[in-house]
């Protein structure tokens, strides 16, 4: 591998960090939030007033009422007409405020003016930074991938398009023999009719033209043929639509491939009044209700054309909800100095040597995994092996799903040995340790030569900075805080933060440099794992690299990289695991490998560093901090669900008292997807929360909160706006190993 390009990151040499990194960061101000500043109220009452008071600075701004206007309508319909403030339904609007307002101004998520994102670099000189809280250096409105691919559907069946869409072989099947497997397990023949249309099926010929492309047969009997494949999956049916910022012009592309003017003509009107709509958007910044409008005159068209609903993933706090969103790029300018990578270096350096052994035994267990699931399935085998696609079926939702997943068993053991080297203390109080004193253990407790595959030697760590103002970071009065470690992925190889980047082709061939030879599968949409800006696919797609086919939707692999299907592919036992050969004999390659880009995205969200107790004190490596101070509450020792906000407010500020729990937290809900900010000394925010404990309850009857300490907390804000208004941020890097994998 070719690392020049990266720069040196601690003492070992086995880590580089790529000398771009993406800043992350609210696009709200937290003293939005913030109540310390206030006199402690007397009663539930003037806390209550207090907060609601604190929540108008929100709610009357029409930056956040353009965010409801994208994020919830109707949510912020009823803002505009003020029912939060009276009404049956304002206990339940300011508790959908109060969520809104948690997240805008408190988590780092990067969506919208409301969570914009920039690159930044690691630098030579001490760290600058511009001033936060300002317009958006750029800004765009997309349309949702699900959208497009709905429009293609619509739009090829409103008018009669079938003879003009390309139909695609699937890239999951193996033409290669005379009877081939289809991928629900059956066996298809191939005549010389079948052959025929297969070969002349391109990827560039409409279906009209595929006669053309068979002269030596009937045109009517080709195109019954290309009907019955398409029926069986063999061909695709629609539009090709692929991940991209704009996919309607994939669309457009194709449409202006009809050879009937009058349909291609409707088409392409239809179209346009759905894009015109969306681009329409742009124009109303700054004005929630004529965005809100808008927004609303968009999706009318979009009902119009294609009959469907104007949303998917409704109640899903995250979700790719309407047909398009906005993404912008701060108006930030961020070069981190050496005094922040030297401080974090170090201690990094040790964490990623028990990452990458975490990839070992993420792979272990999944080979472990996938033995069992073949004993069981003995019969499926034969002679040249286990089918990989049944395989990978078999195992599919053990990488995401799965309530208990083979990464647990990695997970516990890594938290585990960790605990045994951090040795938090027994009474509870911080614990500080140092990479000197640690340092055999961390190398006798987590041995590996290498990455288990070759995607697993990145790893993405969030960074934040503890420290009063930026001065104080440059003078070295700071601690660093470890977010997130994500650990056997590249997280910024992802649509919505490549597609900004300044020096893109650069960071392609990094990318290219780093992962030459891997293998990475071609996620159909139907997987619900692809969704308009993040991975999986990642953005840049190597050609490198080495794709396998899977399902019937077009390829969208580059033209120069190898595909292969997945039907032509089998286990075969190798050792203490398995090898993956084709039938045809011109692939082999390690389970592990074939599986690296699956195994990614068990381990992402799976490190950790303390075994599971009900409380875990704050753990800090020379000035970094890996552990924030977590405390664990089941629900059996809450209030019935029932409760109002007084008794709930009550509860929370008793449990401060109990348990020495602070203001400012972040709590985890079992069944919730994602932490939530909370100030619990604000009575609309505990009452969020107690909204989100009802709904885990019902879900995850046994479960549990977790509290974890707001670090870096209010005093530790030091990235402000001109007027001095603070603003969380987060630096989120790429670390790689130099390592090659086995």
């Amino acid at each position: 591998m070719n690392d020049t390009h990266l720069l040196p990151l601690g003492g070992s040499g086995d880590w580089g960090v790529w000398p771009s990194l993406v800043v992350r960061t609210t696009g709200m101000p937290f003293d939005w939030l913030d109540t310390s500043d206030m006199a402690t109220p007397d009663s539930f009452e003037e806390a209550k007033e207090a907060a609601l008071r604190q929540l108008a600075t929100a709610a009357d701004n029409d930056l956040f009422r353009s965010a409801l206007a994208w994020q919830n309508p109707l949510v912020g319909e009823q803002v505009r007409k003020g029912a939060h403030l009276a009404g049956k339904r304002r206990r339940y609007l300011r508790r959908s405020l109060a969520a809104y307002v948690s997240r805008y101004c408190a988590k780092n998520d990067t969506i919208g003016f409301f969570g914009p994102s920039v690159w930044g670099t690691w630098g030579t000189e001490p760290t600058r930074v511009t001033p936060a809280g300002r317009a958006p250096r750029s800004r765009d409105v997309y349309m949702e991938l699900w959208a497009v691919r709905a429009l293609a559907r619509a739009l090829r069946l409103r008018h009669g398009l079938d003879p003009w869409v390309v139909p695609h072989v699937a890239p999951g099947l193996d033409l290669t023999s005379d009877v081939f497997p289809l991928q629900d397990g059956s066996q298809l023949s191939v005549t010389p009719l079948r052959r025929a249309v297969l070969e002349a099926c391109d990827g560039t010929r409409a279906a009209y033209e595929i006669p053309l492309g068979c002269p030596e047969s009937d045109a009517g009997e080709v195109r019954d043929e290309v009907r019955r494949l398409r029926t069986m999956g063999v061909l695709s049916t629609d539009f090709a639509i692929h991940q991209a910022r704009r996919p309607e012009r994939q669309l457009r592309g194709q449409l202006m491939r009809v050879s009937d003017v009058e349909r291609r003509t409707a088409a392409l009107r239809d179209l346009d009044e759905v894009v015109r709509a969306v681009a329409a958007l742009k124009n109303h910044t700054g004005q929630p209700a004529r965005l809100a409008q808008a927004l609303t005159a968009a999706e009318e068209a979009f009902v119009r054309v294609t009959g469907e609903r104007a949303e998917q993933g409704a109640g899903e706090f995250y979700a790719g909800k309407r047909i398009a969103y906005e993404d912008c790029v701060a108006d930030l300018d961020v070069e981190l100095g050496p005094e922040v990578l030297d401080r974090a270096g170090p201690v990094l350096d040790l964490v990623l040597t028990s990452s990458r052994w975490f990839s070992q035994m993420i792979a272990a267990e999944y080979v472990r995994a996938a033995r069992q699931i073949m004993a069981d399935d003995e019969g499926r085998s034969s002679d040249g092996g286990y089918p990989f696609a049944y395989l990978l079926a078999a195992m599919s939702t053990t990488f995401w799903d799965d309530p208990v997943r083979p990464a647990d068993a990695a997970c516990a053991e890594l938290r585990a040995r960790w605990t045994k080297i951090l040795r938090p203390n027994a009474d509870g109080s911080p614990t500080t340790r140092t990479t000197a004193e640690i340092r055999d253990a961390v190398y006798e407790m987590f041995p590996a030569d290498g990455p288990a595959w070759t995607e697993a030697r990145w790893h993405s760590p969030d960074l934040m900075i503890d420290a009063a103002g930026a001065d104080d970071i440059r003078a070295g009065r700071f601690r660093v805080v470890l977010g997130e470690l994500h650990s056997c992925v590249n997280t910024v190889n992802a649509l919505l933060f490549l597609d900004t980047a300044p020096n893109a082709p650069a960071i392609r061939g990094w990318i290219d440099r780093e992962i030459a030879g891997a293998i990475a599968p071609l996620y159909p949409f139907s997987t619900g794992h692809v969704n308009s800006r993040t991975a999986p696919p990642g953005a840049h797609l190597s050609p490198l690299c080495r794709y396998i086919g899977i399902g019937s939707e077009p390829s969208y692999h580059p033209r120069s990289a190898e595909l292969i299907p997945i039907t032509s592919l089998r286990v075969v036992p190798a050792g203490d695991g398995f090898r993956v050969v084709s039938v045809d004999g011109t692939f082999e390659e390690d389970l592990v490998q074939v599986l690296g880009d699956y195994l990614s995205s068990a381990a992402v969200q799976s490190f950790g560093f303390l075994e599971r107790r009900d409380h875990q004190p704050r753990i800090t490596i020379d000035d970094v901090v890996v552990c924030r101070e977590t405390w664990r509450v089941p629900f059996t020792d809450l209030p019935g669900p029932d409760a109002k906000e007084e008794p709930v407010h009550a509860f929370f500020q008793a449990l401060r008292e109990r348990l020495g729990v602070p203001q400012n937290v972040f709590v985890r809900v079992a069944g919730e997807v994602k932490p939530v900010y909370v100030d619990l000394a604000n009575p609309l925010l505990a009452d969020m929360l107690w909204s989100k404990i009802r709904r885990g309850r019902e879900r995850v009857p046994d479960g549990d909160l977790a509290f974890s300490e707001m670090l870096p907390g209010p005093d530790g804000m030091w990235f402000r706006d001109d007027a001095g208004q603070r603003y969380p941020v987060e630096f989120r890097i790429v670390c790689t190993d130099r390592k090659n994998h086995d």
